[in-house]
């Protein structure tokens, strides 16, 4: 039985990261000798958008530099004594193949080239061990403090993901299809949620008919 981490404090909706506050924690991290570990991490879930049992369940042996992909296909979770296994994703439709550009495959190839540990885990503990969600999000925490951006968790990652594809202008189908959503109504749940774009709509629509 999985037992859910409750943070210390949780809004119902919170606004997701801008582009610019993931780009400031992106560099943060690949300029801080301390934080540098978890820049690998954060660079690939902030381009995927995964759960965050999912992208500390990612093999190694299911990368492939040549096609730029691995395979989402287990999740980390805790048990009802709140230790650490891995056990499958939350849907079949979280089972996925799951596809970065080169940047991010150079990224992660470099992070593996200076990892020391041997593991079957992409992202791990010295012990070769999958990294906890609570420990994960406990240095979430401290990244954020670091580059000084609002604390919101480390869920708010995928949220900003899925909203940004939309203000992109890609289908709710294609979204699902990479955020692993079994059903398009939770995805569209994201839809223009950010703030800025919100009100940038409400002022266009104001534009087009010449309402001062």
């Amino acid at each position: 039985m999985d037992i859910a981490i409750v943070p210390e404090y949780e809004p119902e909706y919170d606004e997701p990261f801008t582009p610019e506050e993931i780009k400031l924690i992106i560099t943060k991290l690949k300029n801080t000798p301390k934080f540098l570990r978890y820049y690998a991490l954060c660079s690939l879930e902030s381009v995927i958008g995964a759960r965050i049992g999912e992208i500390l369940g990612i093999e190694r042996s299911t990368l492939n530099f040549e096609k730029n992909y691995c395979k989402i296909k287990d999740a980390v979770k805790a048990d009802i004594n709140g230790r650490t296994y891995v056990g499958k994703t939350k849907t079949k439709a979280s089972v996925r193949i799951q596809y970065f550009d080169a940047g991010i495959g150079k990224i992660l190839q470099d992070y593996l080239a200076a990892c020391n540990v041997d593991s079957k885990y992409l992202f791990c503990t010295a012990n070769g061990t999958p990294i906890s969600v609570r420990n994960m999000q406990r240095a979430w925490k401290m990244i954020l403090k670091h580059a000084n951006v609002r604390y919101r968790s480390f869920h708010y990652l995928r949220h900003s993901f899925i909203t940004e594809m939309f203000i992109q202008g890609y289908a709710a189908a294609d979204i699902a299809a990479v955020v692993g959503h079994s059903r398009l109504e939770t995805t569209n749940k994201y839809a223009l949620r950010r703030q800025d774009k919100v009100l940038e709509i409400a002022k266009t629509a104001a534009n087009i008919y010449n309402i001062a």
